[in-house]
């Protein structure tokens, strides 16, 4: 008798499931329907009260990869208990769990900016942007800018207007602090190791100590999903809309080019699961 694994499904979000408005362009249903059928796992750069919030808003919950794999925010007290570290959270009156995979932001905030400073950048952190002009800056709406900055495991650096040779010049020297540095959308990642494929890898490996095997699925339209899709059994790129397949991850072996533009894509990926 085969046995088939059910999917999980390692969805990044912005570009991804969602458009370059924020928003998503089919029906609904069809997700809701998908996390019904399949463990969907949002997995992005967002923090853990901005995820919250969008599963809310699109009514669905399940667990996600937060901040670029920098923790697992999980729903059930079994799979947190996996995790040593993991602490019970209350994000919008949602209890949830938080399993770091990295060390705190705060433990290594000051040798980014000392570093920023040493090049003599103009760049600025997320974290330290006023909620107004966050929002003018990236279109979110302002509530959803005061979650953005709710970060605990990285930082997001906004190049305000540096030349690429200044930003790699800063990069270069934070990865040779040990820094991960990650590119996804308008912004730079920085954290101590955050990835995606390895937090998706430590979430499938909670899973099994639980008795509970997937075949993994990944989606993602940026740089910073590419560990994700090599470690996934099964691989899909969104095509950018304006930009096309980012070539890091159309080079990715064995990964399906999505023929639809942009988060249309989702819906091309499950018609061929």
């Amino acid at each position: 008798m085969n046995c088939v694994m059910p999917y999980a499904i390692f969805t990044d979000i912005d570009g991804t499931l969602l458009n370059e408005c924020y928003a998503l362009p089919f029906d609904r249903a069809i997700l809701q329907r998908a996390f019904e059928q399949h463990r969907v796992v949002f997995a992005s750069s967002r923090t853990a009260d901005e995820l919250v919030h969008l599963q809310r808003r699109l009514g669905v919950s399940g667990d996600c990869i937060i901040e670029n794999g920098g923790a697992l925010l999980l729903r059930e007290t079994s799979t947190a208990e996996q995790f040593a570290t993991s602490q019970l959270f209350n994000i919008e009156n949602d209890s949830v769990w938080i399993a770091p995979l990295v060390e705190p932001v705060e433990n290594f905030m000051d040798d980014v900016q000392r570093e920023t400073k040493r090049h003599n950048l103009a760049c600025r952190f997320l974290q330290d942007l006023d909620d107004e002009t966050l929002a003018a800056m990236s279109g979110y709406e302002q509530d959803d800018a005061r979650r953005a900055k709710s970060r605990r495991f990285g930082i997001l650096l906004v190049p305000n207007g540096e030349s690429n040779a200044r930003i790699k010049k800063l990069t270069d020297g934070l990865k040779l602090l040990d820094f991960t540095i990650t590119f996804g959308g308008k912004w730079l990642t920085i954290s101590r190791g955050a990835d995606k494929g390895v937090a998706m890898k430590e979430y499938l490996g909670a899973m099994q100590k639980k008795g509970v095997l997937f075949t993994s699925v990944a989606i993602g339209n940026e740089e910073n999903d590419l560990t994700m899709l090599e470690a996934a059994h099964k691989k899909f790129v969104i095509k950018n809309p304006t930009r096309g397949y980012a070539s890091r991850l159309a080079s990715v072996t064995g990964a399906t080019l999505l023929k639809q533009d942009g988060a249309l894509g989702w819906t091309e990926m499950l018609a061929q699961l």
